[in-house]
C-alpha cells in the first residue's frame, strides 16, 4: 500500500498529436483546413467534382494529382477523400490525417502503395476546386439532372401548367434525334416522364443536362429515341411557362395568369375591386367593361360567379384569363346569365386586377362597435345569400360574423353596444345554426346553440334548431327532449311534426337493435341446447299502437314569446321583421 503521506511522481511521453475534425469518430480520419472555402454549400454524393491532391507516407509523396474530375460516390476512391468531401466547401484546401483503415491499397483515386507492414499514419493535401450538382430526380439513377445555367427567382412549374421549352436529345453515341421548341400542359403525358420529372424541378430561363434510362421514355411522347436504346442525353431550355390553377372544377373553371401581379395580397369577401375585363364566347364578344367597379362576395352579381372566384385570387396588376364553359355563365345564385350562349361554348375571359381595396381582419378592429358593425355586414350579405338558394356562400357570411362576435360576452350593462351586440349575435348564431342543418353539417350545429340554450333555455327557435340537428346526428332522445321544450314555448306544426318523427325514428331504432340482440341471444341459446326440441312460440295479441298527439307535448308555463318568470335572464328582443322562418319559401330573420 502507498501511505498516504506519499508523494507521486509520473513521466508523461506525448507520442503524437493530430489536429482538426475528427470525421470517422474513431480519429480515423482527422481533418484541418489549411484554406477555407466559399459561401456554405458541400457537394453531395453522385456529383461530378474536380479535386487536387497530393498523399505522403513517412513525409515521402507517394502520388498526386491535378484538377482530376470525378464522381462522387460513383469513382472508386478511398475512404478518407469520400468523408472529407462530403463536408468540404468550394476552394477549400485542408490536411487529412488517416489511418490505413480508410486509405487500404488498391481501393482507387488515393490509395498508398502495398507494403508489407502497413504504415502508422497516411496524411493527404486535398483540395476541392469545384463541382457540377448533379441531382437523382426518381431515386434510382434513371434520371439525372445537372445544371448548366441557373434560372430566374424562385417558382417551378408545377403539374397543370403550361410550360414552353426548348429541348436537344442525343443518344448516348452523339446522333443527335430531336431539336425542337414545345409547348404543353406539364402532367398530360405530351412529354416522357423523365422529362417531365426533371421539368418541376427547372426554373425560369435554366438550361439543364438530363440523362434519361430508357424505362422513363415512353413510346409516343416527346423524347422517346425509338426503339432498341436504353440511355439518352436532353439539352433542355425552360422559356417559359403559365400557371394554371384550377378555381371551380365542377363548374370547369380554371385560371391562366399571363402576367404577374404584384404584391402577396388578394382580394377578400366584400371588398372593393376594380377591373377591366373582356368576355368572349366563342368568337362572340359577350363583355368588354374597363374599369369596372364592384363589391366580391357581396351578391352583386357584376361579373359570372366563377369568374368573380377566379377574381379572389388575383394580385393587383395581375392579367389572366379565365375560361368556364358555357354552362357555367350563372350568378352567386345559380341564375344563367348570357342565356344566348348554349352550355357546351368554351368562354374566355381576359381580366386585369387593377386594384382593390383592403379588408379588416377581425384583430385589426378596435373595439366592440366596429366587429358589430362588421359582423352585421356579412350576416346581411348572407341572408341575400340565403334567399337565392347559396347556402355555402350563406354559410360562409354568417360564419364570419360568428367569428367575430363568439367572444363577446352576454352581460347585464346598459352600454348600448353590448346590447347590440349581444342581439347580433344571437340571430347570427341562429341563421348559422339553420343553414348549416341545411347543408347538414349537424354536429357544427350542436356546438353554437348549446352555449346560447346555457344562458336562455326558454328559447324556442335555439331548441328547434337544436333538435333538428340532433335529429340529423340521429341522437333521437335529445331530439325529442328539445322538440317538447320548443312546443310547450312556441307550438307549432312544425315542431310537432319534427317531434313525432324523433319519437317514430326511436322507436324503429329501439325495435331494430332488440331484433340484432334476440337474434344474437337465439343463437347462442341455439347453440347451447340444440339438443333440445325449441318450444312452441305463444301466440300474442298485437299491441295497439297509440299515436301521441301533437298537442300532448308538455310544456314549461312559457309564452308563446319565448319569455318566462325562470330565473334566467330573458331573450334580447327581436326588432320587427327578425323572424326566420323555417320553410325554404319563407324570408330569412333580417336585423333593422
Amino acid at each position: 500500500k502507498i501511505p498516504p503521506e506519499a508523494t507521486l511522481h509520473f513521466e508523461i511521453e506525448l507520442l503524437k498529436w493530430v489536429q482538426g475534425d475528427d470525421l470517422t469518430g474513431d480519429t480515423g480520419v482527422m481533418k484541418k483546413i489549411l484554406l477555407k472555402g466559399d459561401k456554405w454549400q458541400s457537394p453531395k454524393e453522385g456529383d461530378d467534382i474536380t479535386i487536387s491532391w497530393k498523399g505522403r507516407v513517412d513525409g515521402k509523396e507517394f502520388a498526386s494529382a491535378e484538377k482530376q474530375v470525378v464522381s462522387l460516390g460513383k469513382t472508386k476512391m478511398v475512404e478518407a477523400f469520400k468523408r472529407a468531401l462530403l463536408k468540404m466547401k468550394k476552394k477549400e484546401k485542408c490536411l487529412l490525417t488517416v489511418t490505413p483503415q480508410y486509405a487500404a491499397a488498391d481501393n482507387g483515386i488515393g490509395s498508398p502503395p502495398t507494403a508489407s507492414t502497413p504504415p502508422e499514419t497516411i496524411e493527404y493535401e486535398l483540395t476541392l476546386h469545384t463541382w457540377d450538382p448533379i441531382d437523382d430526380m426518381t431515386g434510382d439513377g434513371g434520371v439525372l439532372k445537372k445544371v448548366v445555367k441557373k434560372g430566374e427567382g424562385w417558382k417551378t412549374p408545377k403539374e397543370g401548367d403550361e410550360v414552353s421549352l426548348r429541348v436537344l436529345g442525343r443518344k448516348m453515341n452523339g446522333d443527335q434525334y430531336l431539336n425542337d421548341s414545345v409547348t404543353f400542359i406539364l402532367g398530360d403525358g405530351s412529354i416522357c416522364s423523365g422529362l417531365s420529372k426533371s421539368l418541376v424541378r427547372m426554373k425560369k430561363g435554366e438550361n439543364s443536362q438530363i440523362k434519361v434510362k430508357s424505362q422513363y421514355l415512353e413510346e409516343n411522347r416527346i423524347g422517346h429515341p425509338g426503339e432498341n436504346v436504353t440511355e439518352v442525353l436532353f439539352d433542355v431550355v425552360v422559356e417559359k411557362w403559365a400557371e394554371i390553377s384550377v378555381i371551380d372544377a365542377e363548374m370547369g373553371c380554371k385560371k391562366k395568369i399571363l402576367k404577374s401581379g404584384t404584391g402577396y395580397e388578394s382580394p377578400k369577401d366584400l371588398g372593393h375591386v376594380t377591373v377591366s375585363i373582356t368576355g368572349k364566347a366563342g368568337e362572340a364578344e359577350i363583355m368588354n367593361d374597363s374599369h369596372k367597379s364592384f363589391r366580391v362576395v357581396a351578391g352583386e352579381d357584376a361579373v359570372p360567379w366563377p369568374v368573380e372566384k377566379a377574381i379572389l385570387t388575383m394580385k393587383k396588376a395581375e392579367e389572366s384569363l379565365v375560361t368556364i364553359n358555357g354552362s357555367s355563365l350563372v350568378d352567386s345564385g345559380g341564375k344563367r346569365m348570357f342565356p344566348q350562349v348554349s352550355n357546351s361554348t368554351l368562354c374566355e375571359f381576359y381580366v386585369t386586377c387593377e386594384n382593390f381595396t383592403k379588408v379588416l381582419e377581425p384583430f385589426e378592429l378596435e373595439n366592440a362597435t366596429d366587429k358589430v358593425d362588421a359582423a352585421l355586414e356579412r350576416k346581411n350579405v348572407g341572408n341575400t345569400f340565403f334567399l337565392k338558394g347559396n347556402l355555402q356562400l350563406a354559410n360562409r357570411l354568417y360564419s364570419a360574423a360568428y367569428e367575430l362576435l363568439k367572444d363577446i360576452d352576454f352581460k347585464d350593462t346598459k352600454d348600448p353596444a353590448f346590447e347590440v351586440a349581444n342581439t347580433t349575435r344571437l340571430s347570427v348564431i341562429l341563421n348559422l345554426a339553420a343553414v348549416r342543418n341545411k347543408l347538414r353539417k349537424f354536429s357544427e350545429v350542436v356546438p353554437i346553440l348549446s352555449p346560447i340554450l346555457s344562458t336562455f333555455p326558454k328559447h324556442a327557435k335555439a331548441l328547434y334548431r337544436r333538435a333538428e340537428a340532433y335529429y340529423g346526428l340521429k341522437m333521437y332522445r335529445e331530439a325529442i327532449a328539445d322538440s317538447n321544450k320548443a312546443f310547450g314555448l312556441s307550438p307549432s306544426e312544425q315542431i310537432a311534426d319534427l317531434h313525432d318523427r324523433a319519437v317514430k325514428a326511436q322507436k324503429s331504432m329501439f325495435q331494430k337493435e332488440k331484433q340484432v340482440w334476440s337474434s344474437a341471444m337465439n343463437k347462442v341459446m341455439g347453440d347451447l341446447y340444440e339438443d333440445k326440441p325449441a318450444a312452441k312460440p305463444k301466440e300474442e295479441k298485437p299491441v295497439e299502437q297509440v299515436p301521441e298527439p301533437a298537442d300532448a307535448i308538455d310544456g314549461d308555463g312559457i309564452s308563446e314569446g319565448g319569455k318566462g318568470n325562470g330565473d334566467q335572464g330573458e331573450v334580447p328582443a327581436a326588432s320587427k321583421g327578425e323572424e326566420m322562418e323555417i320553410d325554404d319559401s319563407k324570408r330569412v330573420e333580417e336585423i333593422n
